[in-house]
């Protein structure tokens, strides 16, 4: 399946805070087009949320600017809407940022703010 894929205003700011470059936006929106929502190798994908036509997802991608890997790159948060075929771009955050390791991170808070508030928005307005 492929999907369409639309930046979000917020995507946009996540990506200038974490000085993410159109080359690696680029770069990570060829994969995310063919995403497939049953394949999770090493959970490399991870499901947050769900109902029957939205789904809340965050994806770990290399940073090629840098040359980190996937384990070291950005996560990116999104919402698939499956009966359009949508992907959605809602955040990108670099991996240091988000607590992992006992490090301090500066962005932990605004990543669980982010998925906390997608899911309000877009799971609850079925209700």
């Amino acid at each position: 399946m492929e999907w369409t894929i639309i930046e979000t205003e917020g995507f946009k700011k996540w990506c200038k805070k974490n000085d993410v470059d159109e080359e690696s936006i680029s770069f990570f929106k060829r994969p995310l087009q063919q995403f497939d929502r049953g394949v999770r190798i090493h959970e490399k994908q991870t499901r947050l949320v769900s109902d029957d036509v939205y789904e809340i997802w965050y994806v770990r991608m290399p940073d090629k600017k840098f040359d980190a890997g996937k384990k070291s790159g950005f996560r990116i948060v999104f919402v698939l809407d499956i009966e359009e075929k949508i992907l959605i771009l809602e955040g990108i955050f670099r991996r240091k940022f988000l607590n992992y390791k006992t490090e301090t991170g500066k962005f932990q808070s605004n990543f669980e703010t982010l998925i906390d508030d997608l899911a309000f928005q877009y799971i609850t307005k079925r209700l």
